[in-house]
């Protein structure tokens, strides 16, 4: 197993997880259909998503893994029309992993996902409302709505660092001029000890330098004009 996994590396990449706390925004949600069950898009690609129910106890009988789903997905008034199949259920979590029955076009994601929306909604998030104790190291946190964070950084050393996921995509930037890239692979909830739920990331970091999923966020960095943002990446 082991061997297969460093063989995998070597051609695909190296697979690291990363803890990120929750901090609950309005944005984008799934409605189902002949319900009235809501759920938040937790994660979301051109092949499926992960809903997550805010109440584990109306996951009832009626949702099993392989059946036909259907319903409304919303995101800052827009909406659009999905099919797909439950793939996961975890009754404790209250989430439901969904397939499409057919893969997004890149043209449909742009045009539900406009640059314009998307960066109308990153704002910062208040470090000092959370319930329990951030890393010292976190200086900044922002979100865009259910598809953006940027994670600005000074460790011990005085490097910068600034991570920045869009979608899937995984870019971090280092005042030191090294630069690394990744994909998303998935994403589950966890539970250390007392306090608030923590969503655990698996990246999967490129073994070299991803260009496009550099020039994509570089993109929307640019367009940004919030206070204390940032710029030694540029």
């Amino acid at each position: 197993m082991i061997q297969g996994r460093k063989l995998a590396e070597k051609f695909l990449g190296i697979s690291e997880q990363r803890l990120f706390p929750r901090y609950a925004l309005p944005g984008l949600f799934f409605r189902m259909n002949y319900s009235t069950l809501t759920c938040e898009v937790k994660n979301l690609s051109h092949s499926g998503m992960s809903l997550e129910i805010k109440d584990p106890s109306r996951l009832g009988e009626d949702f099993v893994v392989f059946s036909n789903i259907e319903g409304i997905l919303k995101w800052r008034g827009q909406t659009k029309e999905i099919t797909g199949k439950i793939t996961r259920i975890d009754r404790s979590f209250g989430e439901i992993g969904v397939e499409f029955s057919r893969l997004w076009e890149i043209k449909e994601w742009e045009e539900f996902f406009s640059l314009e929306l998307l960066i109308s909604s990153i704002k910062e998030v208040p470090l000092e409302d959370f319930p329990f104790k951030l890393p010292n190291d976190l200086k900044k946190w922002w979100r865009g709505e259910g598809v953006f964070e940027a994670l600005y950084w000074i460790n011990e050393a005085k490097e910068e660092l600034l991570q920045v996921l869009l979608w899937n995509d995984f870019v971090e930037f280092s005042s030191h001029r090294t630069l690394k890239t990744a994909k998303m692979s998935g994403k589950v909830s966890v539970e250390i000890g007392p306090g608030p739920l923590l969503d655990q990331a698996t990246f999967l970091f490129d073994l070299h330098k991803d260009e496009q999923k550099v020039e994509r966020i570089k993109k929307v960095l640019s367009r940004l004009a919030l206070k204390d943002f940032p710029t030694f990446f540029l």
